[in-house]
C-alpha cells in the first residue's frame, strides 16, 4: 500500500518512472510516424472530451424503456418460475435442461456443466431461449437504464486498447448497447 511507504521512497518512485517514462520517449520518438502520431493524439483528445461531457439522457425515453423492461423481465420470470426454475441460477438452468434431455457440455477444469450464452444458443430447446432471452433483458435492466433513471447524464471512460487499437469504454460500457433496430 502506497499510503504507508515514507514519503520519500514514494517521490523516488515517482521520479524514476518520470526517467524512465522520458528515456523511452527519446528512444522510440524517432521511429514513430509523425503522421500516425497526431492522429492518435487528436484522437485520445477527442475520447476524453467524450469523457468529461458524458451523453445527455432523455429521462422520458430512460423511464419509457426502463417500465418495457420491467414488463419483459416479470414477463420472462414468471414463465420461468412457472417452469420451476430461475434463469439467473446457472445450477438451476442446467438441471432443468438436464431434465429435458439435454446433454450439456463440460469446460475443462469446471466441476459444472457450461450453461451460458455461448453453449444456450447452440441448444435447439425453448427452455434454453427464455433463459437467454430473461438474463439479456435482466442486465439491459440492470446494468443501463435502472442507473440512468432520475440522470441528465451518462459517464463513461474511453480509452483506445494498446493491443487492438480500438476504442474502449468502461464503467458503463456504450458500446455494447442493443440499438432496437434489430430483431430480438
Amino acid at each position: 500500500d502506497m499510503t504507508e511507504l515514507p514519503p520519500a521512497v514514494v517521490a523516488e518512485k515517482c521520479c524514476r518512472d518520470a526517467s524512465v517514462a522520458m528515456e523511452l520517449y527519446q528512444k522510440l520518438r524517432p521511429v514513430v510516424n509523425n503522421k500516425h502520431y497526431e492522429l492518435d493524439r487528436d484522437y485520445l483528445v477527442k475520447l476524453l472530451h467524450m469523457s468529461h461531457r458524458g451523453i445527455k439522457l432523455d429521462q422520458d425515453l430512460v423511464a419509457k424503456i426502463d417500465k418495457e423492461l420491467e414488463i419483459d423481465i416479470d414477463l420472462y420470470l414468471g414463465y420461468c418460475h412457472a417452469m420451476g426454475f430461475s434463469p439467473t441460477s446457472n445450477d438451476q438452468v442446467a438441471y432443468m435442461l438436464s431434465s429435458a434431455g439435454i446433454f450439456l457440455p463440460w469446460k475443462r477444469g469446471h466441476t459444472k456443466p457450461s450453461v451460458d450464452e455461448a453453449t444456450l444458443k447452440y441448444i435447439d430447446n425453448p427452455l434454453a431461449a427464455l433463459t437467454l432471452v430473461a438474463r439479456k433483458v435482466i442486465k439491459l435492466h440492470s446494468t443501463y437504464t435502472h442507473k440512468w433513471l432520475g440522470k441528465t447524464r451518462a459517464y463513461s471512460h474511453f480509452r483506445q486498447d494498446a493491443a487492438t487499437g480500438r476504442t474502449r469504454s468502461s464503467d458503463d460500457n456504450w458500446q455494447n448497447i442493443p440499438t432496437g433496430r434489430n430483431p430480438g
